[in-house]
């Protein structure tokens, strides 16, 4: 048996309007990817901008040279109320 390819083809496809609508599904969904990736980025950049900003802000006091220290006022017997 000998078969035409072109006329194979005609009759596995779907149609033209399948072809296009599924096309136009493909379009919108890549449209969509690429924006969403791009609002992303966009979103890390001012997030790493203002990060930067951050770590460069003067604070308004001296961060070098501070002690932090720790009281426990357990031992004493001190009531709570007293010490907060």
């Amino acid at each position: 048996m000998r078969v035409e390819p072109a006329a194979l083809l005609q009759s596995g496809s779907r149609g033209m309007t399948g072809g296009l609508e599924r096309f136009s599904l493909r379009r919108i969904l890549v449209v969509a990817q690429v924006a969403l990736s791009v609002v992303l980025l966009m979103g890390a950049l001012l997030f790493a901008r203002s990060l930067c900003n951050l770590t460069t802000l003067n604070i308004g006091f001296q961060q070098n040279g501070i002690l932090i220290a720790s009281v426990d006022f357990t031992r004493l017997h001190v009531p709570e109320d007293k010490y907060t």
